[in-house]
């Protein structure tokens, strides 16, 4: 019965990581990663041939008196221009 539990479990993994494959593989490169650089209200990087643009929406400090953004992240199409959205990001400021 344990086995079945384990290869479930694989198998509904091995699935997210299908999904986060396909949807990532639209564009090429990936955004700056912005840790440590103060948390600017917006940053804008070209990786491997597409813009991306992050946005910051919201600011948090931990009980550890740490900084954290949280980015909307947008790459531009090459051809239209047009946003295409990807997975909110946070940094340590």
């Amino acid at each position: 019965m344990l086995g079945k539990a384990k290869l479930a479990a694989v198998a509904v993994a091995g699935g997210m990581l299908a999904v986060t494959m396909s949807t990532s593989a639209h564009a090429a490169g990936s955004p700056t990663n912005l840790t440590g650089k103060g948390c600017p209200s917006s940053h804008q990087n070209s990786s491997g041939g597409v813009t991306w643009v992050q946005t910051l929406k919201s600011k948090t400090q931990s009980s550890t008196g740490r900084w954290y953004g949280l980015y909307k992240v947008v790459y531009l199409k090459p051809s239209t221009g047009q946003p295409v959205s990807q997975p909110n990001r946070e940094y340590a400021c």
